[in-house]
C-alpha cells in the first residue's frame, strides 16, 4: 500500500517520516484488499504540518504479489546464511547433531530443509593427505542441507 499526496492534478508519494502514514494505511488497507478490483484507491483529507492535504492510499495486487515474492525471497536468504553457519558448527554425536536440525526446521517459517542429513567429519593432527593407515584423531558431525521455499 502507498499513499499519495494530491494536489490539483498533481501527485507525489507521502514520505514515510510522516508519523501518520502508517495509522492511515493500516486502517484502511483491510477494505481495499477486500475489493474485488486489480487496484483500489481511498482518497483522505489530512491535515499534516498545519497544511490540509488529499492523499490517496493505493492498494494494488500486482504490488502486493512482488512485495510477497521479495520478502519470500529475504526469508530464504536468512535461512540460507543461518544452515549454513549452522552446518560449520560440529557436533559430538549424530544424535545431537539430528536434535539440532529438527529444532532448526522447527524454527523456520517460510522455507524447509530439503535433502537434511548429517554428514561425518574426521579430524588430524597435521594438515595435508593423512597417511593410509593414520586414524583420526577426533570425529566429529555437521549438519548439510538445502532450503527451498514453501508455497504459501
Amino acid at each position: 500500500m502507498t499513499a499519495y499526496i494530491s494536489h490539483n492534478e498533481n501527485c507525489c508519494r507521502v514520505p514515510g517520516i510522516f508519523g501518520s502514514v502508517g495509522e492511515i494505511i493500516g486502517a484502511v488497507a483491510g477494505e481495499l484488499a477486500d475489493e474485488g478490483g486489480e487496484v483500489a484507491y481511498r482518497a483522505i483529507c489530512v491535515v499534516e504540518a498545519g497544511i490540509r492535504q488529499r492523499w490517496l492510499v493505493v492498494h494494488s495486487r500486482a504490488a502486493r504479489r512482488r512485495a510477497e515474492k521479495t520478502l519470500k525471497k529475504r526469508h530464504l536468504k536468512q535461512g540460507e546464511a543461518e544452515l549454513k553457519a549452522f552446518g560449520r558448527q560440529g557436533f559430538a554425536c549424530e544424535e545431537d547433531a539430528q536434535a539440532a536440525l529438527d529444532a532448526f526446521e522447527k524454527s523456520l517459517k517460510l522455507a524447509e530443509v530439503h535433502e537434511g542429513r548429517i554428514a561425518r567429519q574426521t579430524h588430524h593432527a597435521k594438515k595435508g593427505r593423512p597417511a593410509k593407515d593414520r586414524e583420526p584423531e577426533r570425529v566429529s558431525y555437521a549438519v548439510e542441507g538445502q532450503l527451498a521455499s514453501l508455497q504459501v
